[in-house]
């Protein structure tokens, strides 16, 4: 299990519903060593092992600065688009916006991040009584979300995440990387500049 606690399984209507992860990488970054692209796949067990099988997409944002260039390229090649921001808790929260508006419900919602109180609580709560159908997942370091009132379904720890079902993900990167030469954008905030590869952005 890489629950901090008893995960609820997807309800019926959510199975194959879309699933949005937002990835604060600044607060739960690649670990030092960790293939990363091993992370969409590792993101993607977890869900299915609760039983949400749609479509997901993985963005990912923090100061990209200070992230080695083989993990943005790893990212890249699974198909994880990273946004260089330096407010990282408005980007998500609007990411939140925009995905309800170009998805109805029912669908997911999973946020990776350890600044809750900051910078998510009071906005997402807000918003989350006042939409219905959005659910909400959840992973964090130090399983700080089960203080938030957001009401949540799932609760992961980012390390437990990454390090279950090894063999699995090993396999799918493999394979994906095999299937497709296709890689994620790269994106500035502050300049408004997208690249294609890491070269090209650093």
């Amino acid at each position: 299990m890489s629950s901090v606690a008893k995960n609820s399984k997807a309800a019926p209507e959510l199975v194959n519903s879309k699933t949005s992860v937002l990835w604060d990488m600044d607060t739960c970054p690649v670990p030092d060593g960790y293939d990363a692209r091993r992370v969409r796949p590792s993101i993607e067990s977890a869900l299915k092992n609760l039983g949400y099988l749609g479509p997901v997409t993985i963005s990912a944002m923090g100061n990209l600065a200070k992230t080695p260039a083989h993990v943005l390229q790893g990212l890249s090649s699974s198909g994880i688009a990273a946004t260089h921001s330096s407010r990282v808790g408005h980007h998500i929260f609007c990411d939140c916006i925009t995905f309800k508006s170009n998805n109805p419900p029912p669908a997911t919602i999973m946020i990776i991040s350890d600044k809750v109180e900051s910078d998510l609580t009071i906005q997402l709560s807000r918003n989350q009584q006042f939409e219905s159908g959005y659910n909400l997942v959840v992973a964090s370091n130090d399983n700080i979300w089960k203080w938030t009132p957001l009401y949540t379904t799932a609760n992961w720890l980012w390390k437990t995440i990454l390090t279950d079902d090894q063999q699995e993900t090993r396999r799918s990167v493999l394979q994906k990387c095999s299937q497709s030469g296709e890689s994620a954008s790269l994106f500035c905030e502050s300049c408004r500049f997208t690249a294609s590869s890491v070269t090209n952005f650093t």
